[in-house]
């Protein structure tokens, strides 16, 4: 692969299929999620790369994962979220309640249980770590799907950067 620029450079390469969605997150704290088979396959040594993300000159990516694609509606993620943090608070012996997510997905879904009990067996969990050892557990369903090349969307608030350090 022919890198472009000066001090361009391949942060991680990874095995997957046409099944998989790839994760990029940046320092900013934004990350995007799209599907593999909106990465063009390499030619020849002479092939640049593509666009992931979005970013402001500053930034940089500091983290590439692979994803598995599972199909699931905004409003079957958001149900799902919702249940499985009832669930975690339930067996820790928690009684409050937390913010899902900023995605708008109108009306909620009624998940059956054999539909959760899928999703969950094929949820991922992306661990965040800043400089200074804080870390966020996230679902991969957290994540939505979008086209290759947006902005993405906050991985991270990054307003703290002074207390907990940068990712």
């Amino acid at each position: 692969m022919k890198l472009e620029e000066e001090g361009d450079e391949i942060l991680g390469v990874e095995t997957c299929t046409d099944n998989d969605d790839v994760l990029l997150t940046a320092n900013s704290g934004q990350c995007i999620r799209f599907p593999v088979s909106d990465v063009r396959v390499f030619q020849s040594r002479n092939s640049v790369g593509v666009r992931g993300i979005s970013m402001a000159e500053t930034d940089r990516i500091i983290s590439m994962s692979i994803i598995e694609h599972v199909d699931a509606s905004p409003a079957e993620r958001a149900a799902y979220l919702k249940r499985a943090a009832a669930e975690r608070r339930l067996v820790a012996g928690e009684e409050e309640e937390i913010a899902l997510t900023n995605e708008e997905v109108g009306e909620e879904a009624e998940l059956s249980d054999e539909r959760y009990e899928f999703l969950k067996a094929h949820e991922q969990l992306v661990l965040t770590v800043t400089e200074y050892g804080y870390g966020k557990r996230s679902s991969s369903y957290d994540f939505r799907l979008t086209g290759r090349g947006g902005k993405g969307i906050r991985a991270t608030d990054v307003s703290k950067t002074a207390e907990i350090g940068r990712l």
